[in-house]
């Protein structure tokens, strides 16, 4: 196997980055990547924005055009696939670096094994290697039970997969409590705000009734009507009737 001047770890916008830097300077260079192109960039939920401006996710000199002031994630991986097109970069997709090996001598390369998702192992060798991966695919670890599991997802994608029939019918009740479709968000949040405000009082004083001694007398109708009442999310000063205003003498 051929010597190459510098073998690259991770395909992210680093790795990339790095990549054209290599073939700007005429080197003999590969890129390894253990899953898809920017694979930390695809892991991120389904409709995410970034908080930073176009301008800093840009490498190579290749503009990120988007209609908004924060790019997506969705432009942001097609921005990265048109990054390779244009400079026809060579990427090795699903092939994890399994270990470096360190040369001994003077003037020899380093060792880099492989593994691809098929489970054909290899060994890249380069003068030169740059580590250019990411933190995101490495979830941290809990060590708690389960979470080693198939069906454990250390990454959030949307919450669609996640609604069985049982809990779905929970969901679409709890949207019919938030109001209706001309209701602002101001308005649903702070309703569900104070729902839950009245909705913890109304359990203290269920509660209170509960663990009263049967000498001690109950907690009447009125009482909770008054609690009801008093935490309700519409409870507000009431708008005065013209005629209750009070007539003003000039």
């Amino acid at each position: 196997m051929s010597v190459r001047d510098v073998l690259i770890i991770g395909a992210g916008p680093s790795g990339l980055a790095t990549a054209i830097a290599a073939k700007h300077f005429g080197l003999d260079y590969l890129v390894l990547e253990k899953g898809s192109l920017v694979d930390g960039i695809a892991r991120f939920p389904t409709n995410m924005v970034f908080f930073t401006t176009p301008e800093l996710l840009e490498i190579g000199g290749l503009p990120l055009t988007t209609p908004y002031d924060k790019p997506t994630r969705a432009e942001a991986l097609q921005y990265y696939r048109k990054v390779v097109d244009t400079f026809q970069l060579h990427i090795s997709l699903f092939e994890e670096a399994t270990e470096v090996e360190s040369p001994t001598t003077p003037g020899e390369p380093f060792a880099v094994h492989t593994k691809t998702v098929r489970g054909v192992t290899r060994v890249r060798e380069a003068h030169n290697v740059v580590l250019a991966m990411g933190y995101y695919g490495a979830p941290v670890m809990l060590n708690i039970p389960g979470e080693d599991l198939p069906y454990v997802s250390h990454f959030y994608q949307e919450a669609h997969p996640y609604l069985s029939p049982a809990r779905g019918d929970c969901w679409r009740q709890e949207l019919r409590g938030r109001g209706g479709s001309g209701d602002s968000p101001h308005r649903r949040t702070r309703h569900d705000r104070a729902s839950r405000r009245g909705v913890r009082r109304l359990h203290q004083v269920l509660g209170q009734a509960r663990h009263r001694e049967p000498g001690e007398g109950r907690i009447d109708r009125g009482t909770l009507q008054r609690e009801r009442r008093r935490h309700s999310p519409n409870r507000g000063p009431r708008r005065r009737r013209w005629w209750r205003q009070p007539f003003r003498v000039a």
